[in-house]
């Protein structure tokens, strides 16, 4: 939990500070210089992250309350972790949707 508490501020932070930096920057180019950008964020930050925590993966176990099944038919279970996945998915989704139909469109 802690991680967490410290992760949201800290993407939300990196962010906005590439946002301002690079993407800005950008908006009145031609659309492939963007995804060009992007790209190339990825990579210096994939790179970033290799330098700081090493080349080899880091995995940590799944809380009690996740490592568990579910029965989503009679005799079929399904893992309780990938089923809060699909469900934070599809309620990103749904939001993403009315945050858009909230935005006014000019002609």
């Amino acid at each position: 939990l802690l991680g967490i508490l410290f992760a949201l501020p800290a993407t939300f932070l990196v962010g906005v500070v590439v946002e301002v930096l690079v993407l800005r920057t950008l908006y009145e180019r031609d659309p492939l210089d963007q995804v060009l950008a992007t790209f190339g964020l990825i990579l210096f930050f994939n790179e970033v992250i290799r330098i700081v925590w090493g080349p080899a993966s880091l995995y940590s176990g799944l809380p009690e309350a996740l490592s568990g099944h579910v029965g989503i038919l009679p005799g079929v279970l399904y893992p309780t972790f990938r089923l809060l996945i699909i469900l934070v998915g599809l309620l990103v989704a749904v939001l993403i949707f009315y945050l858009d139909s909230l935005a006014i469109v000019t002609p």
